[in-house]
C-alpha cells in the first residue's frame, strides 16, 4: 500500500527501485533511483523514464538518477533511451549511469536535459 501523499500526488500506483528521503517529509525526498539491465526493451525504459519524470515533478524529489547494469554498447544504448523518451514531452535532469560489469566502476554517460521537443536531448559526458 502506498503512502497516502503519494495517492495525492498520483505516484500510489509506481514502485520505485530506489527512494533516497527522510521518511515523513517531503521536503527530504533526495533521490529517486531506477535501474535497468542493458538489455532491457524500450517499452522497460520508457516506464522506467515516466516514473523519474513523475517523482520529480510531482512528487519533489531532487535528483533522478538511471543506472544501466550489463555490457552494452554505450552508442546503442543511449539511442535506446532517446526512443523509450519520445513523446513523454519534457523530461527534468536524469543522469544516466552504465555499470557494465563487476568490479569496474559505473560511469556517467549523460544527463537528459529537458527540451521543447518531443525526445529531450542528451548532454553526453
Amino acid at each position: 500500500m502506498a503512502h497516502p501523499l503519494l495517492a495525492q500526488l498520483g505516484a500510489d500506483s509506481a514502485k520505485p527501485d530506489f527512494l533516497v528521503h527522510l521518511p515523513g517529509r517531503m521536503e527530504g525526498n533526495f533521490a529517486i533511483i531506477e535501474v535497468k539491465s542493458a538489455n532491457a526493451v524500450t517499452a522497460g525504459m520508457r516506464k522506467d523514464l515516466s516514473m523519474l519524470k513523475r517523482f520529480v515533478e510531482r512528487v519533489g524529489y531532487r535528483d533522478a538518477l538511471y543506472l544501466i547494469f550489463g555490457n552494452a554498447d554505450t552508442r546503442g544504448l543511449l539511442r535506446s533511451l532517446e526512443r523509450a523518451a519520445d513523446g513523454l514531452g519534457d523530461l527534468p535532469p536524469i543522469a544516466i549511469w552504465h555499470h557494465a560489469e563487476a568490479g569496474e566502476e559505473a560511469r556517467l554517460l549523460s544527463v537528459f536535459a529537458g527540451g521543447p521537443t518531443s525526445a529531450p536531448p542528451l548532454i553526453r559526458i
